[in-house]
Formats: C-alpha cells, structure tokens, sequence
C-alpha cells in the first residue's frame, strides 16, 4: 500500500463504523427504550462523516482520532471474539451480519495501527 493513498484506504473504511453505531443505537434503545439514543446515534453519524473528511484531506487530528477509535474498537472486540469462541454465539440471524462486520473492522484495524504509525505516513499528514 503507498503511502500517499492511505488517508483514501482508511477513509473508506471508516464507512464500515457506521454498522457499529447503528448496533449501538438499536442496542441502546432495547436496552433503555428511550429515544434519546436515536438521536445519539445521529450525532455520532454525524462526527463520524466529519471525522472521514478529516482523514480524507490527511489532517493530523483525525489522524489521532483515527488511532484512538481503532485502539478503543480492537479493544472491545478481540475480548468479544475470545467470548464467542468460548462460550459460542447464541445470538439471532440479523446479529451475525454485525458479528462479520465487526471482525472485518477489527482485521484491518490491526493492519491500519500499523500503518497511521508509520513515520513516513506521520509525515504526510498536516
């Protein structure tokens, strides 16, 4: 991957977190029944669509962002898979798509740290 074209890579992938704010929101709202999570949602849509512009046009903060919700993510779902090996999964049909989604994230996740720590990529971003 050059490194000129990795805010492009990243940006798209950042698409793929969409799935996980939409399971956060419906989860939330399950969970509590209060619609205040919709809106919630929304906003955290909203950040996120900022946040990809950012990475989108190399801005450094988004850069910093970028790392911080892939530490945070990774960590919430290595011990998420670990828990499915383990115990198994006994959620419903529609859960296993958010299941794939999320270990599709986390796969690339892993590579992309690698990659935003990069010094040469440190350096493209303003």
């Amino acid at each position: 991957m050059k490194n000129k074209r990795v805010h492009l890579f990243v940006s798209y992938f950042n698409i793929l977190y969409f799935f996980e704010i939409i399971y956060l929101m419906f989860a939330f709202l399950a969970i509590y029944n209060n619609s205040l999570f919709i809106v919630l949602g929304i906003l955290l849509a909203i950040l996120l669509s900022i946040h990809i512009i950012g990475l989108y046009f190399m801005s450094e903060i988004s850069r910093k962002v970028q790392l911080f919700l892939m530490d945070i993510h990774l960590a919430y779902s290595i011990p998420f898979f670990i828990n499915i090996l383990i115990e198994g999964y006994h959620g419903s049909i529609i859960d296993y798509g958010l299941v794939i989604a999320r270990a599709i994230i986390a796969s690339f996740e892993i590579i992309y740290i690698f990659i935003l720590t990069d010094k040469n990529v440190i350096s493209e971003f303003a």
